[in-house]
């Protein structure tokens, strides 16, 4: 049971890594003090669907990412709409949007990558540019 988790401070990316070890996909949030909130585990590989990791973008104007591991994808939210088309529609990139009453509220752009916890890191640690972030995804989808 992962419950003892939450309402603890965010550690690390290594200490995450160790905890979620066994299983295949796990997510972490986080609030403004860095606080782990909410912890999201599964065994589908499938972004797209209710048992995903990936929770809704408008759950993140009040939650930030800290720790994600997808076994077959590589994921990161963008915030802004011209950005999430142009990288939605670039090769083996998949997306997942979120529209609310105003428009746009966010999306998860999505890109095939086995393993790739190095690349999962830099996209949600770092605070990357948008350019940034489309640097890491050419470089990944080149592959």
């Amino acid at each position: 049971m992962l419950s003892w988790i939450v309402g603890t401070k965010f550690s690390s990316w290594s200490e995450m890594s160790d905890i979620f070890a066994d299983y295949r996909n796990a997510a972490v949030y986080v609030d403004s003090e860095d606080i782990i909130q909410m912890i999201k585990v599964g065994e589908f590989d499938d972004f797209y669907t209710q048992y995903s990791v990936l929770l809704s973008p408008s759950y993140l104007k009040r939650l930030r990412v800290r720790y994600l591991k997808m076994m077959t994808y590589a994921a990161f939210p963008v915030f802004d709409q011209e950005i999430y088309e142009s990288m939605v529609y670039l090769p083996k990139v998949k997306g997942r949007a979120s529209y609310g009453k105003v428009g746009f509220e966010g999306g998860w752009i999505v890109y095939p990558c086995e393993g790739c916890q190095e690349a999962q890191r830099l996209h949600l640690e770092l605070h990357l540019s948008a350019e940034k972030q489309l640097e890491i995804l050419m470089l990944h989808l080149r592959r």
